[in-house]
Order: C-alpha cells, then sequence, then structure tokens
C-alpha cells in the first residue's frame, strides 16, 4: 500500500516538524528527519497521479526546508 505508506510518511513529517518547534535544542535534527520523511512521501506522490498531496507534500518540504535556512543564519 505505497499511498498508506506517503500518508505515513507525511503524518511522521508533520509530527518532526511539531517536535522541532517543541524542542529548540535540537530542531536541527527534527527538522532533518522532518525533511526526509516529505521527501520520501514525494517518491509516492507523484504530481502526474496524485496531484494535491504532491503540492501538499511539496509545500511542507519546502517549509521545513525554510526553517532550515533560518536556523542557518
Amino acid at each position: 500500500m505505497p499511498v498508506d505508506w506517503a500518508m505515513t510518511q507525511e503524518n511522521i513529517g508533520l509530527a518532526f516538524e511539531s517536535m522541532a518547534r517543541a524542542d529548540p535544542d535540537n530542531a536541527r535534527a527534527h527538522l532533518l528527519d522532518a525533511e526526509a520523511a516529505f521527501a520520501a512521501a514525494l517518491d509516492v506522490y507523484t504530481p502526474e497521479h496524485m496531484a494535491y498531496y504532491h503540492d501538499k507534500a511539496t509545500c511542507a518540504l519546502a517549509r521545513v526546508r525554510d526553517k532550515l535556512a533560518a536556523l542557518d543564519a
């Protein structure tokens, strides 16, 4: 069930993103885990077959990458 797996990856990404907010001392590690989870979901969520979910996961991935960039600034 690839779609269920991708949905789980997206939820894991959201959980790690929340953990980054709750645990600022380890935010980078949590955000890197979130980035990996969202990227994994995009292996299944293709723009051709699942445009809505692809867009949603792409936005989440960009949001996490922005947060990582802000930590570097």
